[in-house]
């Protein structure tokens, strides 16, 4: 079935309750206080539902979703979505992005969604295992369980991160990695905390880093660092102190501790040749912090 726009163009209208069976094509914009779309309907303009917007599977909207309400989505759809509340039911695939004030009960995205633009949320997200996003933003907390992929995390709360899971660059608060993990970068003004096995290209920290068993960092900066088990730095300094239990295996001859001291109750070895303790600055003269 091929249809015109459907737009309200008499005041009584303006309620109406838009629902369209399977395959259907409209050729323009859809405008109704509720829409329904069936699976593989084809709107060639955008589709807006005051109240809400429920779309099927296989859905192709070259404009975007919005609603004042709640828009309800599964299945493969091709758009992007903006509205106060977003329900995304598994399985599900999305060639848009989703801007929304909450997603689900919980922030919880199902596992095994796939979303190629942004998922921007005002609450907690919570995402699920093998979920594959390009970017997350989030107003509070974010959790991701193991495996997922992202590209690009910025939340102003807390990220914890399940194992094996596939990251550019994470921007929060404070960050937990569990093992397994692989991250490009990591920025935060708190704590970071790195489980065994975990892969990271930078890390600029405003607090602590905590390195478990078996991690390789390339550059580490941060207020101060505890090593626990064997870690493997390309470049490290810290302002306030480092602490080795363990094995540290840096690349480059000089590790900077700029106002603090460094304490070994393990081994260190610098450019491949071992560091021993009574060879190590604890406070940096002036000249030594310029370099």
């Amino acid at each position: 079935m091929e249809l015109a726009s459907i737009r309200p163009e008499k005041k009584e209208e303006l309620d109406r309750v838009v629902n369209l069976r399977e395959a259907s094509v409209v050729k323009g914009d859809i405008f109704a206080s509720s829409v329904s779309l069936g699976a593989g309907c084809e709107i060639s303009g955008s589709t807006c539902g005051d109240k809400f917007v429920i779309v099927g599977d296989n859905c192709r909207i070259a404009g975007g979703v919005y609603s004042n309400g709640r828009v309800e989505f599964g299945g493969s759809t091709t758009s992007s979505i903006l509205a106060p509340s977003v329900v995304l039911l598994a399985p599900a695939v999305l060639t848009g992005s989703i801007v929304a004030g909450s997603v689900n009960q919980g922030g919880l995205i199902p596992a095994n969604t796939g979303i190629a633009g942004i998922v921007s949320c005002e609450d907690n997200l919570h995402v699920g295992p093998n979920c594959r996003i390009e970017r997350i933003s989030t107003g509070a907390d974010l959790v991701l369980d193991q495996g997922v992929e992202c590209k690009h995390i910025r939340a102003r709360g807390p990220v914890a991160c399940g194992k094996a899971c596939r990251l550019g660059r994470v921007e929060a608060t404070s960050v937990t990695i569990s093992s397994g993990c692989s991250i490009d970068a990591i920025s935060t003004n708190g704590e970071i905390i790195l489980g065994e096995g975990s892969r990271v290209g930078s890390i600029s920290a405003g607090g602590k880093v905590v390195v478990k068993n078996n991690c390789e960092i390339g550059r580490l900066r941060a207020r101060s660092v505890v090593i626990n088990g064997t870690c493997r730095v390309h470049d490290l300094a810290t302002e306030r102190s480092i602490a080795v239990n363990g094995r540290l295996d840096c690349a480059v001859p000089l590790v900077l501790c700029m106002h603090g001291r460094i304490e070994i109750q393990g081994q260190v070895l610098l450019a491949g040749k071992k560091l021993e303790a009574d060879g190590i600055f604890g406070v940096l003269s002036s000249d030594m912090e310029q370099l």
